[in-house]
């Protein structure tokens, strides 16, 4: 198993080695010096173990250096997962099999994202021939019942997400003058407090306990709405609630318009997620 540490100017010392001990001032330590680096300067412990790579670090403590590195050592030995380990007094694990989301994981722990008050950080289209891949499966079962009813809605609303599973992870909207009202919110996507999916029912998309999250939410549906035409997106949002720690989840979303036979407008919002998280861990 390779180890190393990578310290705040972006440094990569083998963990063990006399030059790692001798930059610390340390040349003999009688104690886990990489664990005392971690904790007291920032550094990030990588371990290579098969095809997993550990990423041990302090939230909120390493640098823009020391996470560029790291990240070049994630882009240069590609993992089937990553871990990430941080609390010193009682290590949590955290696992991620994506590289991007790992990227992503990782970025987060600087509390940057903290500073981005609550809106969607990202909200990026994708082109809808990313459904072929495997782990896209349930999205492109969904836009095959779209193809297949030519975007028409019977009375059952959400008999085209029974097939695919995504009744749970599905927002219906109906498209009104004022904007995107909810005509139901999956139970799955329970970002905010129990029971909030039903009282939500009636409402406009963006009247959400986090107001900017939900009119940034509410903006794709309505713009699908204009468009007509389907949408791949690929969001990273913080979300906050609250009594609540931010919440950072990043998912795909597939948003579909649909007509009901008199003509009313519907967009559905179905997602996937990839990530989600707290922000701001306590050290």
């Amino acid at each position: 198993m390779f180890q190393y540490v990578i310290d705040n100017e972006g440094r990569v010392w083998t963990a063990g080695s006399r030059e790692l001990h001798r930059h610390f001032g340390y040349p003999q330590p009688d104690f886990d010096l990489v664990d005392y680096a971690v904790r007291n300067f920032g550094c990030i412990h990588v371990r290579m173990h098969g095809t997993a790579m550990r990423i041990r670090l302090s939230p909120g403590a390493i640098g823009q250096k020391a996470v560029a590195a790291t990240a070049r050592m994630m882009i240069d030995d590609l993992c089937d997962r990553y871990v990430f380990e941080f609390g010193m007094t009682s290590p949590y694990l955290e696992i991620v099999s994506n590289l991007n989301d790992a990227l992503a994981r990782l970025e987060a722990f600087r509390d940057v994202v903290e500073l981005r008050c609550g809106s969607i950080v990202v909200g990026e289209e994708l082109s809808l021939g990313r459904l072929r891949h495997p782990k896209r499966r349930q999205l492109r079962d969904l836009i095959k019942e779209w193809k297949s009813r030519r975007g028409f809605l019977t009375r059952d609303l959400l008999a085209p997400f029974q097939a695919p599973g995504l009744v749970g992870r599905t927002i219906m909207t109906r498209i009104a003058r004022g904007g995107a009202r909810v005509e139901y919110f999956g139970p799955r996507l329970d970002v905010y407090e129990p029971g909030w999916s039903l009282s939500v029912v009636g409402r406009y998309l963006c009247e959400q306990p986090d107001p900017e999250y939900g009119e940034s939410s509410a903006r794709g549906y309505e713009e699908v709405a204009l468009a007509e035409r389907p949408r791949l997106e690929l969001v990273d949002a913080v979300i906050r609630t609250p009594g609540r720690r931010p919440l950072r989840s990043r998912y795909e979303r597939l948003l579909l318009p649909w007509k009901a036979a008199d003509g009313t407008t519907f967009v559905s919002g179905a997602s996937v997620v990839r990530t989600r998280f707290s922000v701001g861990i306590d050290r």
